[in-house]
């Protein structure tokens, strides 16, 4: 390892027990990124901790890499377990030129401490544009014990995104086109702005993205999907398909789930289609009532502020209880076929598909966007 390379540093202390002491090659990577290049990041982590009234000493190095850009150059297209030759050579090659001396085994044997599983879905310009459809979907703004943000991005605020963070992981959906006009640097993506700038392209791409933050909440995640195993995950076991297929659709279903969807629905609705609806399924004048009131509460402060304005009023049980009582109240009204309710099947109906967006032409990219 040559350590001149490491001429960046940054110093954190964590939770008042740790110091974390990290070196980078922050010249190289600048020099790189203006020249188009992608490199990932490398870092000497110096950890220093005390337990038991001593302080003890660590030293490791960690990689954060884009798989999809280590190998196509963007990570606008997709990677399964077919890469994986690919993607452990390119990375060897990038480490070699910091000195950093290893082989593709040890990097197919390298402990993960974060992943990112993300898909990319492509939309059907009858569900309006990029901003429209991710302002839509912030109308669902709660998941459980999750911050909800939902801000703009790039030039003009060009691009939007809405994410779920809490300390463990996020879960974040943004426009992935706008999000390469916006930060794309790379030789590829710069080959492609011009051609997303020009009004030409006509698609609308969703990127879905769950990133689980540290190494406790990766184990504790896939413990529960990869049998067989507890710990010190790596990258033969993530990088695979179903298991990022059924990340992304459980997280999926817990934010557009069908009662919050229907609900939303009905707030669209004008008092006098809700009556004749509720009619027209005979909903008795209890079930109508109950409906009328979170309809309204939703339509004034949307899902997460009913939520926690209807716990503080009354009681978290009460709120189960109700809640429960509105999911087999909408339950009874069957299918609502409108723009929501269609949009919210559509990317269901993609995420259980699942296919993959791979480069199947590496020097033929803007034809693919």
């Amino acid at each position: 390892m040559k350590e001149e390379y490491f001429d960046g540093k940054s110093v954190k202390r964590i939770a008042g027990r740790f110091l974390v002491e990290r070196n980078f090659p922050k010249k190289l990577l600048e020099s790189y990124k203006k020249q188009g290049i992608y490199f990932p990041i490398v870092e000497i982590a110096h950890l220093e901790q005390k337990r038991n009234g001593e302080f003890s000493k660590t030293r490791c190095l960690e990689i954060q890499v884009s798989l999809p850009k280590v190998v196509c150059g963007t990570n606008f297209f997709e990677v399964d377990i077919i890469f994986l030759p690919a993607i452990c050579s390119s990375i060897v090659k990038k480490l070699e030129e910091i000195g950093v001396i290893t082989s593709e085994y040890e990097i197919r044997k390298a402990i993960i401490k974060k992943i990112d599983f993300s898909k990319v879905i492509f939309l059907p310009i009858y569900f309006g544009l990029e901003q429209e459809i991710i302002r839509h979907l912030g109308f669902y703004d709660y998941k459980y014990r999750s911050e909800f943000t939902m801000r703009e991005f790039g030039n003009w605020n060009s691009g939007i995104f809405i994410k779920f963070n809490n300390r463990t992981q996020a879960y974040t959906i943004y426009g992935k086109l706008s999000e390469i006009i916006a930060n794309g640097y790379t030789l590829i993506e710069q080959q492609m702005i011009p051609f997303l700038q020009s009004g030409t392209n006509k698609k609308v791409a969703l990127k879905f993205e769950l990133s689980l933050k540290n190494k406790q909440s990766v184990e504790a995640f896939l413990r529960r999907r990869i049998t067989g195993k507890n710990k010190d995950f790596t990258l033969e076991d993530v990088l695979n398909e179903e298991l990022a297929k059924n990340a992304l659709l459980e997280v999926f279903n817990k934010v557009f789930n069908p009662k919050s969807a229907i609900i939303y629905s009905l707030s669209q609705m004008q008092d006098n289609q809700l009556e004749s609806h509720f009619r027209s399924q005979r909903l008795s004048y209890k079930e109508r009532e109950k409906l009328f009131y979170a309809v309204s509460q939703i339509r004034r402060v949307g899902l997460k502020s009913f939520r926690e304005n209807f716990i503080k009023e009354f009681s978290q049980s009460t709120y189960r209880r109700v809640s429960e009582e509105l999911e087999l109240i909408t339950g009874k009204l069957g299918g609502i076929s409108d723009n929501n309710s269609n949009l919210i099947d559509f990317l269901r109906q993609e995420h259980e598909k699942f296919e993959l967006y791979k480069i199947p032409i590496y020097d033929n990219i803007v034809n693919h966007c």
